[in-house]
């Protein structure tokens, strides 16, 4: 407002203080994101799924899932990266088929940076397109290609100039990543060096005709490649709260055991020796009656620990065969069985030089050659003399293993 005064014009200025908005409501405590149940690590055998959880407080509005310290996104084997529980299928094989006319590639899924991945692909390259397997004696991972030995219409086709990826082989097949090219072929694997979504390209040559196409299947075995750290980032709109790391540690199935062999050392007694090739839980032993020259029914008859490399079989009989097989177990179960082995239990080798001598009228003394290795004892048998030949024999006595002489 303006005031004349003495023929000036004198200008009043009036501050005012702008109302401040009333303190937000949004941060009051309870929209505080509190994570209240964390992650749990798991150990896993190679097949999966597997699951990964969090619990919230504070109306979360936003989860992402990491995977040793990478984000995760959806796609084949993972799912869920942006939701409270994270899925880890088991394997998974998606497929599509690329022509080299498409600029814009074709949108395999998302993949993880830092897994491996495994494809297998079929194509046709050169001047022909629609064709579909091997089409000539070239090799389809990328080398020069003929227009003969495949039937289909001929085309040619600029590539646009963000589909070849230089460096990278004429007519192969390219899986790019946000830009980054993969050189891919028939068969092999490769590891994403960025997560998001995998898009396939038939690459372009030289000539800048592109046709045909490829046929690619691709495959994440999740359970192979998924160990490390998981954790979760959980955003509220208060801000956010990180989960703790849950280790996820795959199992590998246990090997079976080689190089068994077996040993009759007694009459009733069999040693049996093989070799562990990696750490495991524990051994078993199993056993089966001889059939005609093949193993019966497999009964297991022993246990022993992962340190252990042998075993001796007490419970056998002479002038039996036993057929063996060992197997290792860890907590993704039994391992396949080792090799088979027939052990024969013969009876022990017969004592020779029997000698008697009369010591007195009641009393001879008997001593004798032990030619047994692995004898538990020696059974003295009697027989009465009938016209200069022995008559029924009967058990006298017996003594321990040896022993070469009785009194």
């Amino acid at each position: 407002m303006n005031v004349t005064k003495c023929g000036v014009v004198v200008g009043l200025f009036v501050w005012s203080m702008l109302a401040m908005p009333a303190a937000h409501s949004q941060c009051a405590p309870s929209n505080i994101v509190v994570i209240t149940e964390q992650p749990v690590p798991q150990s896993i055998c190679t097949l999966g799924p597997v699951m990964f959880s969090v619990t919230a407080t504070g109306n979360p509005v936003a989860f992402q899932w990491r995977w040793n310290g990478t984000n995760l996104v959806d796609g084949p084997g993972v799912s869920g990266s942006a939701t409270p529980t994270l899925t880890l299928s088991s394997s998974t094989n998606a497929c599509a088929s690329v022509l080299a006319a498409n600029d814009g590639g074709v949108l395999w899924g998302n993949v993880a940076a830092g897994r491996m991945y495994s494809y297998q692909a079929s194509g046709c390259a050169g001047i022909n397109e629609g064709c579909y397997g091997v089409c000539n004696s070239s090799d389809p991972d990328g080398n020069e290609y003929g227009e003969n030995g495949c039937s289909g219409t001929s085309t040619n086709v600029t590539a646009g100039p963000g589909f070849s990826c230089p460096g990278l082989r004429a007519w192969s097949l390219i899986g790019k990543v946000y830009g980054t090219c993969i050189q891919l072929g028939k068969s092999g694997s490769f590891m994403a060096s960025v997560s998001g979504p995998l898009s396939l390209y038939m690459n372009d040559d030289v000539y800048n005709d592109n046709s045909g196409s490829w046929n690619a299947c691709i495959t994440w075995n999740s359970c192979i490649n998924c160990g490390g750290s998981y954790d979760v980032i959980v955003t509220g709109v208060c801000g956010s709260e990180t989960s703790s790391v849950a280790m996820l540690t795959i199992e590998q199935p246990a090997m079976a055991p080689s190089a068994l062999t077996g040993t009759a050392v007694s009459s009733n007694q069999i040693a049996l020796t093989w070799t562990n090739d990696v750490a495991l839980d524990g051994i078993k032993i199993e056993r089966a009656a001889d059939v005609s020259g093949s193993p019966g029914t497999w009964v297991q008859i022993g246990n022993v620990d992962a340190s252990s490399m042998s075993y001796i079989d007490m419970g056998v009989a002479t002038n039996t065969t036993y057929w063996y097989q060992v197997l290792s177990y860890n907590v993704c179960g039994d391992s396949t069985n080792s090799n088979q082995i027939a052990v024969d239990v013969a009876p022990p080798a017969t004592p020779s030089n029997l000698v008697a001598v009369a010591v007195a009228t009641n009393q001879v003394n008997l001593s004798w050659i032990n030619n047994a290795e692995g004898e538990v004892g020696f059974y003295i048998e009697r027989a009465p003399d009938a016209g200069g030949s022995p008559g029924t024999w009967t058990q006298i006595g017996s003594v321990l293993t040896n022993m070469t002489h009785l009194q």
